[in-house]
């Protein structure tokens, strides 16, 4: 009996899981019962649609599992500029909306290589039509001009992580190029002034931000005193209202209206649809991984950060070896719930058309009447991507908690030992030690 009773309390938690498997599905198979009456579940018809079922759900998986990747980047720099303090930079030292330029440089430069090669490509396959001669001219110059701006976009780098005063000169000269290139381009092709504001507002944010920071680059301007990382910390704030703000739903469809309308896609394997909802869902859950990064960082003690500063350590190695260890612990679980949260929300795609879990279900549902049997394996899958992960994001939580840092460590029930006195009777109920 006692063998029985500690063999029971070790593996308590199988059996919980276990009885609740068994009456989930018992739920579930009553549930059928009640709703299909004489017919009975069709097995076989459900066993041919797993296969089916399975390619869409991979199609799921690979654009939540994207999206949910490039959103952890955008969620770490979004918390991290939102947690730095508005204070004035140092003249050498590197403030966090350095590395941002660095970012938006680099992004700069592949665009332009991008428009450069597209423009000379243009022009060199049309050197021979004598329907777009007189547009030869331009196609050249355009693309000689991306060619131009992705050169400086790829040195100007340089300089502004060295905090060089010829890397800010050439970033701001690179901004100059780029904006005077697309309002030209603008200009010939034909676009309103709404148009035109449009894409002036990201270069003038850029050079309004290098101009800020020109104390971080031995740039003395005694009436920009405040530093750069207000501007950064807006911007990020911005970012995130605007998309917590607006529906999952709302964001796919506009993204999907501008592939759909403004840059067709000719692929096979890639469709605009499917495209518009990994570029949505990445902005969407980047805001929201911004907020879990911020509740993260944040948690962390200022002290903890100040003794780092304290004994020489940069801004960047006092977030990778004192901040960060603590924080991802921290800020687990709440992102597993926001993969998860991401998972279910795929499904606003088959409202553009891609061939997702949803979508295909739909179909297979409208094509033969076995509602129930399609939707019950739809079902199981979801619960196959979301259950084994959650298991094992809590063995990680458990593997690698620090005591006292919101964290606790589960505690075992106290189970009282009665203690028998000489005569028999039972006594009051004794605790083990340390209970």
């Amino acid at each position: 009996m006692a063998d029985w009773r500690s063999w029971t309390r070790a593996h308590a938690r199988g059996i919980d899981t276990a009885a609740g498997i068994a009456v989930s599905v018992g739920s579930l198979a009553l549930l059928a019962h009640f709703l299909l009456g004489p017919r009975n579940l069709d097995l076989a018809y459900m066993e041919s649609i797993v296969p089916t079922l399975l390619a869409a759900a991979r199609v799921t998986f690979f654009a939540t599992g994207i999206s949910f990747v490039v959103g952890l980047l955008i969620g770490f720099l979004v918390g991290w500029a939102k947690t730095v303090r508005p204070v004035a930079p140092v003249a050498g030292d590197r403030p966090f909306g350095v590395v941002v330029l660095v970012v938006v440089f680099a992004l700069l430069a592949i665009a332009s290589a991008i428009g450069a090669a597209q423009s000379l490509a243009a022009a060199h396959d049309l050197r021979g039509d004598l329907w777009f001669r007189d547009r030869l001219p331009f196609l050249w110059a355009a693309g000689l001009a991306d060619a131009a701006v992705a050169g400086l976009a790829v040195i100007a780098p340089m300089g502004l992580w060295r905090l060089r005063g010829w890397g800010w000169f050439l970033a701001v000269v690179a901004i100059l190029a780029n904006l005077v290139t697309q309002i030209a381009l603008l200009l010939v092709t034909g676009v309103s002034a709404l148009g035109l504001a449009g894409v002036a507002i990201l270069p003038s944010v850029l050079l309004l931000y290098l101009f800020i920071a020109t104390q971080a680059f031995g740039i003395r301007t005694p009436l920009l005193t405040r530093g750069a990382n207000r501007v950064v910390r807006r911007l990020a704030e911005g970012y995130v209202e605007l998309m917590r703000g607006t529906p999952l739903f709302v964001q796919i469809v506009f993204m999907w209206s501008i592939f759909l309308f403004k840059a067709p896609i000719q692929s096979a394997t890639l469709s605009a649809g499917l495209l518009a909802g990994i570029v949505a869902m990445t902005l969407n859950t980047g805001a929201y991984q911004g907020e879990i990064f911020r509740g993260g960082l944040q948690t962390v003690h200022t002290g903890q950060v100040e003794a780092a500063r304290a004994i020489g350590l940069t801004r960047w190695q006092t977030m990778r070896y004192i901040v960060l260890p603590q924080a991802l612990r921290l800020i687990l679980p709440p992102l597993t719930n926001e993969f998860v949260a991401l998972l279910k929300a795929s499904s606003l795609m088959f409202f553009v058309g891609v061939a997702e879990l949803t979508f295909v279900s739909k179909q297979l549902s409208s094509r033969e009447v076995r509602i129930f049997e399609v939707f019950a394996v739809v079902t199981g899958i979801y619960l196959l991507m979301t259950v084994p992960l959650s298991k094992v994001v809590e063995w990680v939580e458990r593997r690698y908690r620090i005591p006292g840092l919101g964290i606790q460590a589960g505690r075992e029930e106290r189970v009282p030992i009665p203690a028998k006195t000489l005569d028999g009777f039972t006594n009051l109920p004794l605790y083990p030690l340390g209970g």
